[in-house]
């Protein structure tokens, strides 16, 4: 090829200067465009040449684990320009795993496609029959077992000695109350709030007054209760697990022996602890920066909160 170019360029040089037609100029140029084409086809056939299949086997393997795609395309070329190399075997073995790994999860895709919409049906069809009761719940650290779960005219907590506070439902209520026991591995955990529904019209709509209070179930005496020593007993602190007891005083006016009550816990960490020392007890658990929502449907319920309870449960 050198020897092509040497002999164009001293003739361009010699026709310089000696006065030339236009012609002769446009000839000389195209012969040399037309060398210089064949120099850059033959710099790509060498390029083609130096590229062997060990070569292209080594980059495609260089960005398997990294870049499947391009990889992918790499064994492919390879398979195309060498068929019965060595190398090209081991390019089909790794493209046939490849689309069967695809495969897979495409129909690993439809399966979930297929039992989501199937799960959909199921809930349009049944509704709120699809929630489950869970008298033990496990959530973020947290396990809650709820016992006694009653209506009734009184709400029992803050016990000691042989004393309890109490609070008597009014006129045209009554009270929901259970014994709940929470255990948590954590020295101070916040706790999960609690809410109590009623199923009206389709939706779960919202009838405590916003969360439900927790109480302390039991102090060791009346002088822990008070504040004047530490009851290890109600702190996480010094116990993996602490009672309470919760209440919600329901209006009648609501109807609620005619429709179905939900119990539920909220998946959200934002009941927490606070020290009032003034206060009988000197400690409570705050709901104020929980978020509650006043109608929840099939879906909200499933996804974002724990049924405990279904009282009137023959009346779904």
């Amino acid at each position: 090829m050198k020897k092509l170019l040497l002999p164009l360029v001293l003739f361009m040089f010699f026709l310089g200067c000696n006065s030339i037609k236009q012609e002769d100029y446009d000839a000389v140029e195209s012969k040399l465009n037309l060398t210089l084409d064949e120099l850059t086809s033959c710099k790509e056939e060498l390029k083609e040449i130096k590229n062997t299949p060990q070569q292209r086997l080594l980059k495609a393997q260089e960005v398997e684990s990294s870049n499947l795609v391009l990889a992918e395309k790499l064994f492919r070329e390879l398979i195309e320009k060498f068929p019965k190399s060595n190398e090209a075997l081991y390019a089909k073995d790794f493209i046939t795993k490849v689309e069967k790994e695809r495969e897979q999860i495409r129909a690993e895709k439809e399966n979930a496609e297929k039992k989501k919409k199937e799960e959909e049906i199921r809930i349009k069809k049944l509704g709120f029959k699809i929630l489950k009761e869970n008298l033990k719940i496990k959530h973020a650290g947290l396990v809650m077992e709820f016992s006694k779960i009653k209506m009734g005219k009184r709400f029992v907590f803050d016990r000691y000695d042989n004393t309890y506070h109490y609070r008597d439902a009014v006129r045209g209520t009554k009270y929901l109350t259970a014994t709940l026991k929470v255990t948590s591995k954590s020295n101070s955990p916040k706790l999960l709030p609690i809410y109590v529904y009623q199923l009206k019209e389709g939706k779960l709509q919202l009838i405590s007054a916003g969360p439900v209070q927790y109480e302390f179930y039991r102090w060791e005496d009346y002088g822990s209760y008070l504040g004047n020593y530490a009851d290890y007993n109600n702190s996480f602190s010094q116990n993996e697990t602490v009672r309470f007891s919760i209440g919600e005083a329901l209006h009648e006016s609501d109807n609620i022996k005619d429709f179905p009550i939900f119990l539920m816990v909220k998946k959200e960490e934002c009941v927490s602890r606070e020290e009032l020392r003034f206060n009988n007890p000197p400690v409570n658990y705050s709901t104020t920066t929980c978020k509650y929502d006043m109608v929840l449907d099939v879906e909200k319920a499933k996804n974002e909160y724990f049924v405990v309870k279904i009282l009137n449960k023959e009346k779904l």
